[in-house]
């Protein structure tokens, strides 16, 4: 088993203990300050970016909330209306978000991306289609994942490397359906991931999206919550990693792979201090 440095975190869990998260880049990626300058906001006449009174059932990375953000597309331009937004730059994040679809139009799509490496005219990393050509697929890399149902929210999260040109993660939906996804970086961005885009995809007609509980984080494990006095390790990303955990650092210590659900796992060790990392098989 190789270790991938990368991913490599180790946490100290002794109750009591202070919560511990990956450093959030954006600003308002839940939308529940409805559209500060953070946002890089472009429209056109009869296009809009509205808050919506809405909010995604799924509530990781961010809380529960009670806005979303409502995208509606006039069909006359090419990438308006959109949002972007800038962060600084790093070759490795975990990120995720939230999408809902009322109704699909033949032909017509929405675009979701993460870019990096230029930082006049960034360059697409790696990116989702809301739509596709048969307005009901979700893409990534114009690789089709799954088909769409209509009113139903989507949750999306992964791994991005820019260095090693490996993205993989899953998507959810709010019926239970759920696959993975994995693909590397179509447009050379080689070194560094440094904003996303929110944007209508073609000049033709977009039915409207809600969006929310966009993501981009520092590589980390994370103690987010207790459940009956335990710690509830969990990450962002894939669920082909593997949550390895020993007792102390030392050299030649053994690490010891933990049982755990999907991108989750409760800690039950009480009294004792363990440390944690995670690894690629």
């Amino acid at each position: 088993m190789r270790t991938l440095n990368c991913l490599k975190v180790f946490i100290y869990v002794l109750a009591p203990i202070s919560a511990l998260s990956g450093q959030e880049f954006l600003t308002n990626g839940n939308f529940e300050s409805e559209l500060p300058p953070s946002w890089e906001m472009t429209t056109v006449p009869q296009s809009g970016i509205t808050p919506f009174g809405e909010n995604s059932p799924f509530t990781y990375p961010y809380g529960p909330g009670i806005l979303s953000l409502r995208l509606h597309d006039d069909d006359s331009d090419f990438q308006a209306p959109s949002l972007r937004q800038s962060f600084p730059p790093t070759p490795v994040v975990f990120f995720g978000f939230d999408f809902k679809v009322p109704s699909t139009i033949p032909g017509s799509s929405w675009y979701v991306a993460w870019e990096g490496d230029k930082t006049d005219q960034p360059t697409t990393a790696f990116f989702f289609t809301l739509g596709g050509a048969d307005g009901g697929s979700l893409l990534f890399n114009q690789e089709k994942i799954t088909d769409l149902a209509t009113n139903t929210w989507y949750h999306i999260q992964g791994y991005a490397d820019a260095p090693r040109q490996i993205v993989e993660g899953f998507f959810v939906n709010e019926r239970g359906q759920r696959g993975d996804f994995h693909g590397g970086f179509p447009f050379n961005v080689m070194n560094q991931i440094s904003s996303v885009l929110i944007s209508d995809a073609d000049a033709a007609q977009n039915s409207d999206v809600l969006i929310d509980n966009f993501a981009t984080r520092q590589v980390s494990l994370e103690l987010f919550q207790y459940s009956g006095g335990q710690e509830v390790l969990r990450w962002l990303g894939s669920t082909n990693v593997i949550l390895q955990s020993t007792g102390a650092l030392e050299p030649g210590v053994q690490w010891t792979n933990v049982v755990t659900v999907n991108t989750s796992y409760t800690n039950t060790t009480a009294g004792t201090s363990r440390f944690f990392r995670l690894v690629r098989p």
